[in-house]
Order: structure tokens, then C-alpha cells, then sequence
């Protein structure tokens, strides 16, 4: 093992960068707080002016968002320099030849023949269609039900509208530089807000479901495979209703499906493809920071793969070049979409905390059966949904409506024979296909430990987050948890084949009619 002189005559810039840092931390903390107490009891110091209006808020109030800044600006700056390294990197990449590889790679064998181009095509025709259909008849119920949790009155506002974003969290750094200019030019062809929302959000749910396939038949080369995976995966219940229903969960769900399909392309050629990480690295955190995290895991799994060096090193750097990018993009999204909230800033944290809670150390068996229901059987065939007052004021588009909120929590499945009989197909087709994959673990180590990393994070964080509106997560984590299941060998057998048939078959049945059902009330 190298002694420590060996690493820092290595690594000099990002040594200095730290002891810099350090350094910063120790004097701020002899000096900035007292500068605080003198500026707050009326005194000047240096250029520094007493707090205007200072007896408004306490002395730890205005020591608090100092200490937030400070930690802000230098966690930017490393972030950046960390950025910095890795756009300098890149450049010295031979990019002609590695981007060359990639679109070889996918010209053989993602697009190379018909067969898989009318697979994928007709995938998104249908699925497209399929929740424009749904979300059109939803929509003259947007007022009536709140759909498991679901804000989707709220979006569709903010999705056609180029003005001020009242309803953005800094949870979803850049959902309105990545939506809203898409829903406002289709506001201005279709002339009516839902109706684009609708289209807007069928659109990258389909493409989804679409792209899945493509992630299916690279890992089984049978297209009757991925055609049967494809469409567990489109008429699951999670699909079915952020396809529907216009929220940010339909482009999470694809933001989910390119970063686990990179991840298997990157295992198939051997190579990295780094600006494609990035890409994906920034649709994932841009929709939802957390989702960021799935790109994290299967990029450094990619390393482990290749055996690259400086492993801790490189995934810093990954990780500042998508955080420095989605900065400069929040400060260009708040310029040109005004209301956008800055995801940098501690009060992003703060006001999600209000949702965690420690519940599976209080009451684990509750949380446990809520995580089980939500991740292996609800989202993918549902049982009918409890329908409760909502107990939360309403928003001034709902004034003097009785609002009812579909939900799960805490809830009996109330599954009919059909879905009974579902539930229990995919419960032990998806047993058969995670035991293969256990099994034969060795053929496939990278992608089946990265696959599981990402649900294990989902389960990790869902214990602890938004535990009472779970199902409206489960975009994050379907894809990946029926990846779990998706074994070549089980596969070509026939039996699994037609267990996979009869499946598609009673969960579109059965999902449709409970969506039905909320059509019609």
C-alpha cells in the first residue's frame, strides 16, 4: 500500500483543493460568527453594515443561513473543480472514434433490422395512444380525485405556461427547462391545457415503454422476450397511471429505463461512453435528485467493470460535472422560466423533511408490508384503491370541490379473483426469474449488483420518505425491480413464455378496469 506523500504527489490539484477547504473551515469558524454577533448587536465591522431590520429574526436565524452559505458556495466550488477535471478529461477522450463505437453498436444490434425497429415503433404507437386515451378520460376528474397523491392540476398549469412557475420544487432541479417549453408550444397547437399536458406526458411514458424493449431484447436477443417484458412493463399499474395522469413520473420512469439501458450497453461493448453518463446523469437528477443516485451506482459499477484506477476519483468527477451543468441550467432556468426554485440552497432539504420519518423503527412491520405491497405487487397489478376525503385545503382550483384521494396506504388489498390470480402469476414468475439470476449470479455479476443496488436504494429510502403516498414513487423503481426477473435461460422456455402471456393479459384487464372505473365516477 502506497503511503499517503504518494497520493497527494498524484493527485496535487485536488490535495491543495482540500487543504484549502480545510484551511477556510477552521478560520470561518473562529471568525464568522463573531462578525455575526457584532453585526447583529449594531456594530460595524470592516465593510461589513449592522443587519437591517435585525431584531426581526434571532441571532441563530442569521447564523444559520451564514453557515448555509458558506457550506453552499464552497460545496459548489468543489463540486465544480471536481467538474472541471472531468470536462478536461473527456477532452483529451478520443472522442471520434468512441462515439463511432457507440453508434456502430447501435446501428448492429439495437436497429439492425426491421423486426426490431417494428417492435420498438409499434411499442410506442400503441402505448401512446393507450394513455392518451386514458388521460383524456381522466381528465374531466382532475378536479374530483387527487390520483394517489399525484399534483397533477398543479403541472398541468405549469407545463403550458411560460410564466411564473408557482408550483416547482428545487426536489426537480429541471423540470421546467426540460418540460414547460414542451407542453407550452403543444398548449399553442391543441389550445387547451390538459389536453397538452396529456399528449405531453403519453408521449415519454410510450417512449418508455418503448425504450424498455430495447433494454430487454439486449438482454435476452429474443424479440418475443422483449415484447412480452416490454408490455408488463406498459400495463402495469405504475405505467398505466403517470402515463395517464400528467406528473413528472412519466419522464422519470425514462429517465430510469436510459440510465439502466447505457449501463447494459457500456457492460456489452466494455467501454464508458462518459458524455453519455453525463446525459443521463443530468435527465435523472434533473426530474428528481434522488434518481440521481441509480445513475451513480450503475456508472460506478461500469468502472468496476473495466477495472479502472482511481475508482473514488472518477465517480467524484462524474458526480461535479453533472451537479456544475445542472447549476448553470438552474441559473438559466430561473432567468428565463421565473418562479424556478434553485435546488443548491439547504431550504430544498428542509422542506422535504417534513415527509421522513422513522417508521420502520417505530412500527417496522407496517412500513415493511408498505414497501412489499408497493414495490413487487401494486405497481405492477393493482388492487381497487381506497378512496378517502382529502383532508388538505384545497388549491384555488378546487375551491368548493369535494376532493377524494385514491390511495393505498395503510389500506386491505382489495384484490377480485382476477386480480388475485395476477398477483400471484407475477409473484412467482418474478420468483422464478430473481432466483435464476441469483443462481447464475457469476454469468452476469456487474448488471445483476447494479440492478439490486438501485432497488435496494429505492427500499432504503422509501423506508424512511413519503411512506404514505408510496405508490406515487413507484416510477422510480418498477423498471428496475422487473429487471431483477429478466433471466435469458428462463426466458426461451416455454412455459414462462406463456406464464408471461396469461400475466399480460389479466394485468390489462385488470389495471384497465380500475382505471375505468375512475373514468366513470
Amino acid at each position: 500500500m502506497n503511503p499517503p506523500h504518494h497520493w497527494i504527489v498524484k493527485n496535487k490539484p485536488l490535495a491543495l483543493l482540500i487543504t484549502l477547504f480545510l484551511v477556510e473551515i477552521v478560520v470561518y469558524w473562529l471568525i464568522a460568527h463573531p462578525i455575526i454577533e457584532a453585526l447583529y448587536n449594531g456594530q460595524s465591522i470592516f465593510i461589513f453594515k449592522p443587519f437591517s431590520n435585525r431584531t426581526e429574526n434571532s441571532l441563530e436565524y442569521y447564523a444559520d443561513k451564514v453557515d448555509q452559505l458558506f457550506f453552499t458556495v464552497n460545496g459548489l466550488a468543489i463540486l465544480f473543480a471536481f467538474g472541471i477535471s472531468f470536462a478536461r478529461r473527456m477532452l483529451i477522450y478520443p472522442k471520434p472514434k468512441i462515439a463511432s463505437e457507440f453508434f456502430e453498436f447501435t446501428r448492429q444490434k439495437i436497429l439492425g433490422s426491421s423486426q426490431s425497429i417494428s417492435l420498438f415503433a409499434g411499442l410506442f404507437i400503441v402505448f401512446f395512444s393507450l394513455y392518451c386515451v386514458l388521460g383524456l378520460s381522466l381528465a374531466p376528474n382532475h378536479t374530483r380525485y387527487v390520483f394517489w397523491g399525484a399534483d397533477n392540476l398543479e403541472q398541468i398549469r405549469d407545463w403550458t405556461s411560460l410564466g411564473w412557475n408557482k408550483n416547482h420544487e428545487g426536489a426537480h432541479p429541471l423540470t421546467p427547462l426540460l418540460i414547460d417549453p414542451w407542453g407550452f408550444l403543444l398548449y399553442q397547437l391543441t389550445g387547451t391545457g390538459a389536453t397538452a399536458a396529456v399528449i405531453l406526458n403519453a408521449l415519454w411514458s410510450a417512449l418508455a415503454v418503448s425504450l424498455s424493449a430495447v433494454c430487454f431484447w439486449l438482454l435476452t436477443e429474443q424479440y418475443s422476450a422483449a415484447l412480452l417484458l416490454a408490455l408488463v412493463f406498459g400495463v402495469s399499474m405504475s405505467q398505466l397511471v403517470f402515463g395517464a395522469v400528467p406528473e413528472s413520473y412519466g419522464f422519470a420512469a425514462l429517465s430510469i429505463v436510459l440510465v439502466h439501458s447505457l449501463f447494459l450497453i457500456c457492460l456489452k461493448t466494455g467501454r464508458v461512453y462518459p458524455w453519455g453518463w453525463v446525459l443521463v446523469g443530468l435527465l435523472s437528477f434533473g426530474i428528481t435528485i434522488t434518481n440521481f443516485a441509480q445513475a451513480i451506482i450503475c456508472f460506478v459499477l461500469t468502472l468496476l467493470q473495466q477495472r479502472r484506477k482511481g475508482l473514488l476519483k472518477l465517480t467524484a468527477e462524474y458526480i461535479g460535472a453533472v451537479i456544475s451543468i445542472g447549476v448553470v441550467l438552474a441559473l438559466v432556468q430561473r432567468k428565463l422560466l421565473p418562479g424556478s426554485q434553485y435546488f443548491f440552497f439547504a431550504d430544498t432539504v428542509k422542506s422535504k423533511v417534513e415527509y421522513m420519518a422513522v417508521g420502520i423503527l417505530t412500527q417496522p412491520f407496517a412500513v415493511i408490508s408498505e414497501l412489499f405491497k408497493n414495490f413487487f405487487m401494486l405497481n405492477f397489478v393493482s388492487a381497487f384503491p381506497a378512496f378517502e376525503p382529502n383532508l388538505k385545503l384545497p388549491t384555488p382550483e378546487k375551491q368548493g370541490v369535494i376532493e377524494i384521494v385514491c390511495t393505498f396506504f395503510n389500506q386491505p388489498l382489495d384484490y377480485n379473483i382476477l386480480g388475485g390470480i395476477g398477483v400471484g402469476l407475477w409473484l412467482s414468475l418474478f420468483g422464478i426469474g430473481l432466483l435464476a439470476n441469483i443462481f447464475s449470479y457469476q454469468k452476469k455479476p456487474f448488471w445483476f449488483t447494479g440492478v439490486a443496488l438501485c432497488v435496494l436504494f429505492n427500499l432504503a429510502l422509501h423506508s424512511i420518505f413519503g411512506v404514505q403516498e408510496l405508490f406515487l414513487y413507484t416510477s422510480h423503481f418498477t423498471f428496475p425491480v422487473l429487471l431483477l426477473a429478466v433471466n435469458r435461460e428462463i426466458l426461451s422456455r416455454h412455459y414462462y413464455q406463456v406464464g408471461l402471456l396469461l400475466l399480460v393479459l389479466i394485468m390489462a384487464i385488470n389495471n384497465l378496469a380500475i382505471m375505468g372505473y375512475l373514468t366513470i365516477t
